[in-house]
C-alpha cells in the first residue's frame, strides 16, 4: 500500500512538471495555471478538523 501511494505521490509530481497527462494516448492540459498551483495550500482531515474546533 505504502509503494503504491509513493508511486501515485511520483506520477503526480510529474503531471505537475509537464503540465499533462496521457489518456487513450491523448494528451489532457491541466486547467490551472502554474503559478496558481505553487500557492495552493494542502489541508489534511487533522487540518481541517483542527480549523474547525477553533472558537476564535
Amino acid at each position: 500500500m505504502r509503494m503504491d501511494n509513493i508511486e501515485m505521490f511520483q506520477d503526480t509530481l510529474r503531471i505537475l512538471k509537464q503540465g499533462s497527462y496521457k489518456v487513450n494516448g491523448r494528451a489532457v492540459g491541466l486547467k490551472l495555471p502554474k503559478k496558481a498551483m505553487e500557492t495552493i495550500h494542502v489541508l489534511l482531515p487533522e487540518d481541517v478538523q483542527d480549523i474547525c474546533s477553533r472558537t476564535d
